[in-house]
């Protein structure tokens, strides 16, 4: 018994050693390898034998989650043409040619076309249901898919003998549509304006809160129009008169909503900035500590609110030094327990009243005049 366990697992052995000699000779004369030689495939996942010097094999394509990956529908209508410098598809029915490279073009161009197509042989349907033969012309707007429309249309009613004379009345554009373009292109010209009034109509009809304190201030403005508020539509050539003919009417309710909106906002304002002695002092430090400004543009800023009223600004001020040597205390009692004690200049020093050094460009109006006033500072102590 021992004997026999002992032979077969020297013959597994000896043929894994075959297996192994069979796979590397075939790796060598580029032939594939078999695995019939001695033990099969699953024995030596089994025994878990490796083979060293395997060329590593390519990168395999993510499979697609909804399964293979399907060619785009426009190519049941398109045909790719041979010997061409880039890749060009020809449509099927009219031999219109679109570029088609993957990378750069895809095939967006040629479902636009043969969603045109699709229309066409829609009409087409429809015309033969209805048993119109003769039809002299067909009117449509501007877009790319209506031209694949005529042209589609125009060929096979041309085929039927129901084409008006050469067909050259054929294609017929849309007034309106032209009107609307024209119109447009004159409203560009005062384009802030009316979108100013589009966002006041989209605000009131945004939601229902609004709506409806909008119809409080209509009844305050004592307004009897009965139209509603309406948002124009790029592809309605009227609807921007509309929009505006009906906000004019509520000209009166929207000057009520704005100062309403107003005064609320004041009010919220007023709630927590309004008592300036109820404002956080740490907001003012960020500006004290910026070299640029220091205490000189708070002073300033204080100054200019107060119409130089000498009691409310010093005081103020006073406040504002107070916590800000409260805080710089605080630190440096921090700063003694870890280090001990500091040789730092005495607390007493200013906090920078002089002239800022740094001259930064501002986009805030009230940091120019600061400068205006720091330059008119410097003159009057230059003269003195």
């Amino acid at each position: 018994m021992e004997d026999a366990v002992e032979m077969q697992g020297s013959g597994e052995i000896q043929g894994a050693g075959n297996l192994h000699n069979n796979i590397m000779e075939n790796v060598t004369q580029n032939q594939p390898s078999s695995l019939t030689s001695g033990v099969g495939a699953t024995d030596v996942a089994a025994n878990e034998i490796h083979v060293v010097g395997l060329p590593p094999l390519g990168k395999k394509r993510k499979q697609n989650a909804n399964g293979p990956r399907k060619s785009s529908p426009a190519w049941d209508h398109f045909i790719k043409l041979p010997n061409e410098i880039e890749a060009v598809a020809a449509c099927k029915h009219c031999h219109k040619k679109y570029l088609c490279d993957p990378k750069t073009h895809g095939t967006s161009n040629m479902l636009a076309h043969t969603k045109g197509e699709t229309i066409g042989r829609k009409v087409e349907e429809i015309l033969r249901e209805w048993g119109i033969r003769n039809v002299s012309t067909i009117t449509v707007d501007n877009a790319t898919s209506n031209d694949v429309v005529v042209a589609y249309l125009k060929k096979r009613i041309d085929n039927m003998g129901g084409l008006m004379s050469d067909g050259s009345f054929f294609h017929l554009r849309c007034c309106a549509h032209i009107l609307n373009l024209v119109v447009r292109d004159g409203l560009k010209q005062n384009d802030l304006s009316i979108s100013a009034i589009r966002n006041a109509v989209r605000f009131v009809r945004s939601s229902p809160q609004r709506s409806a304190k909008f119809k409080e201030c209509i009844e305050f403005a004592r307004i009897n129009c009965k139209k509603l508020l309406c948002l124009d539509v790029p592809t309605r050539w009227n609807s921007c008169y509309l929009m505006l003919d009906a906000a004019e009417k509520y000209q009166a309710a929207f000057e009520k909503m704005e100062a309403s909106m107003g005064y609320e906002m004041k009010k919220k304002y007023d709630k927590y900035w309004g008592e300036i002695e109820n404002i956080n002092k740490f907001i003012y430090f960020g500006v004290i500590l910026d070299p640029r400004y220091k205490l000189g543009y708070v002073e300033w800023c204080f100054n200019d609110k107060y119409n130089d009223e000498s009691v409310p600004f010093t005081n103020m001020i006073n406040v504002i030094k107070k916590e800000l040597f409260k805080l710089f205390n605080w630190y440096k009692g921090i700063h003694e327990k870890q280090h001990g004690p500091s040789t730092s200049p005495n607390e007493g020093g200013s906090f920078g009243d002089g002239v800022p050094n740094v001259e930064v460009p501002s986009h805030f109006a009230r940091v120019e005049a600061f400068k205006e006033h720091l330059k008119q500072k410097d003159s009057i102590d230059k003269k003195k």
